[in-house]
């Protein structure tokens, strides 16, 4: 599937507390909708501590994966549903 525009997410902390407490979830604004998702795995995509690369599930879509690129920095980025 097509990348998707993100143009909302969470800030750093949020996020950080996806990674770290099992079960909390987050929520991006992907092309004007509220997608709600877990974070199975960041990786920093460069070395700003600003910009990252995640995987995980899409909440209410049993097995949807997603991959994305976003920045903490400006809460935006690229989203991707995985068949």
């Amino acid at each position: 599937m097509a990348d998707q525009r993100i143009t909302a997410g969470p800030s750093k902390f949020d996020l950080m507390l996806a990674v770290f407490e099992r079960g909390k979830n987050v929520e991006f604004t992907v092309d004007g909708k509220q997608v709600e998702v877990n974070v199975s795995s960041i990786l920093a995509e460069d070395g700003s501590r600003e910009s990252w690369c995640l995987s995980g599930y899409i909440i209410g879509q049993q097995f949807k994966r997603y991959t994305a690129y976003f920045s903490t920095q400006r809460r935006t980025g690229r989203f991707t549903e995985v068949e």
